[in-house]
């Protein structure tokens, strides 16, 4: 495969469910017996998009958006109503054996590995599975050990282990056969802070250093922050935005936070009072002001404020991406 060619091609993919809807009491209940109510469900609504090689893309949208069917179609749980997809110039539906060789899966509320046995019997029953070569099962081994620390898991049953030290497993195993893609559900649900920040290590380093492409579906959005350049996000079966974290904030989000420390004659809080300024709070001999960048000229305001007032330091930073995130929800 050429480097930048699209391992993912999805256009105007649809996916339809029907339901039957059953009301509560007996007659109700009778009634289903001749004659059902259903209903259609669009789960996906026209969706087109591509994924290049070597791209750590984020997938991101409420609950209920479509982010879980489109995984499944991808990986060929699921077939689509209409459109077409490929997953490496295959059909991931009607290929599904042969291309699940070419991909690795994480799901973070599902384990890959088996319950009562060592993991690394387990990952022995992988490499017998994708036919790993010896040297290429024992290099992964010892970079997973590495780059994971998972050398004193080895020997455990899965079952012994914690949420943290499974999950770490159930990468490398995803990993183990040196796929080109990897889809990844929820990988650091339910982790401790060091766990995530291993989980997010190594998959920064394995995407760089190998140039696998990732597929990621997280509500965590420190996940999306710290390892995706891309994000698609999805709402109500479509695609709302697909493009940089960076213009994903300049297109939905428009508001600032201003530190401000000042060194003497500290301003009274509704000194800041103007169109544009949506908060203003003091911590002490710092004032942290909101502003909205569409009713107000920030380098203006901040100029103003240096001019009036003895300031030891400031500084202008964006909103969180979480606060982004559900800022674009709620609209």
């Amino acid at each position: 495969m050429m480097k930048n060619e699209s391992v993912i091609n999805v256009k105007n993919l649809t996916k339809e469910y029907v339901i039957e809807e059953k009301e509560s009491g007996l007659w109700s209940a009778v009634k289903s017996l001749f004659k059902r109510k259903k209903r259609k469900i669009v789960a996906l609504d026209n969706i087109s998009f591509s994924v290049n090689e070597g791209e750590f893309i984020g997938v991101i949208g409420p609950n209920g958006a479509g982010k879980s069917t489109l995984m499944k179609i991808l990986t060929g749980v699921l077939f689509p109503t209409k459109g077409h997809v490929s997953v490496n110039g295959k059909d991931p539906h009607k290929n599904r054996l042969e291309i699940a060789k070419e991909y690795g899966v994480v799901f973070g509320n599902k384990s890959n590995l088996l319950w009562d046995i060592a993991v690394i019997d387990s990952f022995e029953l992988s490499k017998s599975i994708y036919k790993i070569p010896d040297h290429v099962y024992e290099e992964n081994l010892k970079y997973f050990a590495k780059n994971l620390g998972i050398s004193k898991l080895l020997k455990q049953p899965v079952r012994k282990l914690s949420l943290g030290e499974r999950m770490k497993c159930e990468i490398a195993n995803a990993f183990l056969h040196n796929p080109k893609l990897v889809f990844l559900d929820e990988p650091t649900i339910g982790l401790d802070v060091l766990s995530k920040d291993s989980v997010r290590s190594f998959l920064r380093k394995i995407n760089k250093e190998r140039k696998t492409t990732i597929i990621l579906t997280t509500h965590d959005m420190k996940d999306i922050s710290e390892l995706c350049e891309r994000v698609i996000l999805i709402n109500e079966g479509r695609i709302i935005y697909d493009g940089t974290l960076s213009d994903l904030e300049r297109k939905f989000y428009s508001k600032r936070k201003i530190r401000i420390l000042f060194s003497a004659s500290y301003p009274k809080i509704e000194e800041f009072s103007a169109d544009g300024v949506l908060h203003v709070e003091k911590n002490g001999e710092e004032y942290l002001l909101v502003v909205e960048l569409k009713k107000i000229k920030l380098k203006e305001f901040v100029q103003k404020i240096l001019s009036k007032y003895k300031v030891a330091d400031f500084h202008v930073e964006g909103i969180e991406l979480a606060e982004i995130i559900k800022e674009i929800y709620r609209k």
